[in-house]
């Protein structure tokens, strides 16, 4: 859900800027949140951070997907998981 929901928010972010609209990116924006809430409560059954920072909440998002759409996705979680396994 936060792959749809970065797309949303790309999507919006330009149909903003083409039509002169800011409604629709603001719009987008918030669909985004949403749908990233969403998938944390309803398939991770964690808490998003966004309430907390929704500055790095966002750039997390857009850095995930990033590293999907190059395909190191999978090479990153590798990563992460390999040093989590060494922190305890």
């Amino acid at each position: 859900m936060h792959f749809f929901g970065i797309g949303v928010a790309v999507v919006s972010l330009l149909a903003g800027i083409a039509w002169h609209n800011p409604i629709i990116a603001v719009l987008g924006l918030a669909m985004t949140y949403l749908l990233s809430w969403g998938g944390h409560l309803l398939f991770e059954r964690n808490q998003p951070t966004a309430l907390q920072d929704p500055i790095w909440s966002l750039q997390c998002d857009v850095r995930m997907f990033r590293l999907w759409l190059t395909g190191r996705l999978d090479e990153e979680q590798s990563r992460v998981k390999a040093n989590a396994a060494l922190e305890t």
